[in-house]
């Protein structure tokens, strides 16, 4: 019975660090952004972008429950915030970054976002670990639409020595909504 109440004391232990943990790094984290006001870029990604979080209703980020236009039922759709949430669900963030380093570019496309741009955005997809080019301002760089599509389509026949990978696993709706996120990055 001894061995029983050293594993009910390393359980409870655990779960007290990992709770603290969670808290410190979510809780807190989300406090003090919540004390970050909102800066004109970033309310306007929210008009823009509408929401991109994930959600009960949505647990695939497929659009599903979105808004209706009342008279004609259709689906109010914005491309760009359709992009974003292809952007998260494809996992997109876990290798290209939306914060550029400290470098010439901020001279030519603008200096890096503030804490306030990113109010209202869940997950902020800003990303810390660079595996591939930061896109923070592609569309200034790259603002062609075809280009996008294709490089989604086929990376190595943009860039052949790309380690992306391809995307042509999306409809073409959903390319062209990625596409249209890529190019409103300026």
């Amino acid at each position: 019975m001894g061995g029983y109440k050293e594993y009910k004391v390393g359980v409870t232990m655990f779960l007290v660090v990992f709770g603290t943990t969670l808290l410190m790094t979510i809780g807190i984290g989300g406090v003090y952004l919540g004390a970050v006001p909102a800066t004109k870029l970033a309310l306007e990604k929210q008009v823009n972008y509408g929401s991109s979080a994930w959600s009960v209703r949505d647990p695939l980020m497929k659009g599903w429950n979105q808004p209706k236009i009342e008279k004609r039922g259709e689906m109010v759709s914005n491309p760009i915030g359709v992009g974003k949430k292809i952007f998260i669900r494809e996992g997109c963030w876990h290798c290209h970054t939306l914060l550029p380093e400290q470098s010439m570019d901020w001279e030519y496309f603008g200096a890096p976002p503030l804490a306030g741009d990113f109010v209202g955005e869940s997950p902020t997809v800003i990303g810390s670990d660079r595996k591939a080019p930061d896109l923070m301002h592609i569309g200034s760089r790259m603002p062609s639409v075809p280009w996008h599509l294709q490089h989604h389509k086929d990376p190595r026949s943009v860039q052949s020595k790309s380690i992306m990978q391809s995307f042509d696993f999306l409809d073409t709706g959903e390319l062209k909504a990625l596409a249209a996120y890529m190019v409103s990055l300026k």
